[in-house]
């Protein structure tokens, strides 16, 4: 399993980056990857968004690694980057629609790429703020549910 911490966020945001960067083709593609993997950096332009965006995710995985305090504001960080990423998709330069089509056309591979890796780091890492891993512990729900469920059974 994945363990979500400061070095597999920096990873996952390298990696983001350079697709980002790939399907922006020096300009002539476009900029709605990189924009949506570093919001809010890319407020700043495309240069704080590509040094953001691994940034942003090694911050991510090591709140997230942190413990339940951290995991509480890796949570608040990764819902002001929804907002954010919303935000900053509807202005100039990232929200250039109109050429995504164009990049699917030339970086088909990249863009599908971006969108998987983009997805499932999300997944892994909201399943390590609301399901944290405990040392010689497996997974389980946070909730009073599943303890609620146990104690019965004993």
């Amino acid at each position: 399993m994945i363990r979500v911490n400061a070095t597999t966020g920096a990873v996952f945001g390298v990696v983001l980056a350079i697709l980002g960067m790939m399907a922006a083709g020096a300009g002539h593609g476009t900029y709605v990857l990189l924009g949506a993997s570093s919001a809010p950096a890319g407020i700043g332009g495309v240069l704080p968004a590509i040094i953001g965006t691994p940034v942003l995710w090694a911050v991510v995985g090591w709140l997230t690694a942190s413990g339940d305090r951290g995991q509480a504001t890796a949570a608040a960080i990764v819902l002001v980057h929804y907002a954010s990423a919303a935000w900053l998709l509807t202005r100039s330069p990232w929200g250039d629609f109109a050429y995504l089509g164009d990049a699917m056309t030339a970086f088909f591979w990249g863009v599908i790429a971006w969108c998987v890796i983009y997805a499932a780091g999300q997944r892994f890492v909201w399943r390590a703020i609301l399901y944290p891993a405990r040392p010689n512990q497996p997974l389980q729900p946070t909730s009073g549910a599943q303890t609620r469920a146990s104690s019965k059974e004993s």
